[in-house]
């Protein structure tokens, strides 16, 4: 319930004029003064609950933020501010793409996070991690190649600070989503 109250403020304000409309009606057909009070708290209550969703910053939320911004900092070829999303001891295949970034071998005219399939955590609060299972589309000019290519993708995620840094990925054929998972890698183009 309260993952839907602090991602959800449009949802909320939903439900909550719900039931301040209820409560007027049930006010204006009987007249009493307690329906009325209802109501102003229903409308109390919905505004304050709007604000503290709309104020707080929730881990799915951190993360999507971090992979659009992510996204369109390799969009517009800014590939410093792409390597500070990577995590100090890194696997291999994001050392991998971080070198291939460093030597400006990749030039972007398009990369975008097209669905964001799920965020699982795991680990406690002082070393958090996430599993992230998403589809992208990137497009410009990779070495030879040069045209848009849509991904699978699958993030580890580790918390430092208040940020959040790659520390390992994989990626397949688009449609890989659909099926699982199943046969990823780490190679790049």
């Amino acid at each position: 319930m309260i993952p839907f109250i602090l991602e959800n403020p449009i949802g909320v304000a939903v439900v909550g004029a719900g039931a301040a409309l209820l409560a007027l009606v049930v006010w204006m057909q009987t007249g009493q003064s307690k329906v009325l009070y209802l109501l102003l708290a229903a409308i109390v209550v919905t505004v304050i609950l709007v604000m503290i969703g709309m104020k707080v910053e929730t881990e799915p939320e951190s993360i999507r933020k971090m992979l659009y911004q992510t996204a369109s900092d390799l969009e517009n070829n800014r590939f410093p501010a792409v390597i500070g999303a990577i995590y100090e001891s890194p696997s291999q295949a994001v050392l991998n793409a971080k070198s291939l970034l460093e030597t400006n071998k990749y030039i972007f005219s398009a990369a975008r996070v097209k669905r964001i399939h799920t965020i699982e955590f795991s680990g406690p609060a002082t070393k958090r991690r996430a599993a992230v299972k998403m589809n992208v589309f990137v497009e410009g000019r990779l070495g030879a190649f040069q045209g848009g290519i849509p991904r699978y993708v699958e993030l580890t995620l580790d918390r430092v600070g208040q940020n959040w840094k790659v520390s390992d990925f994989s990626h397949a054929d688009a449609f890989e989503g659909f099926k699982g998972g199943a046969s990823l890698s780490t190679d790049l183009p």
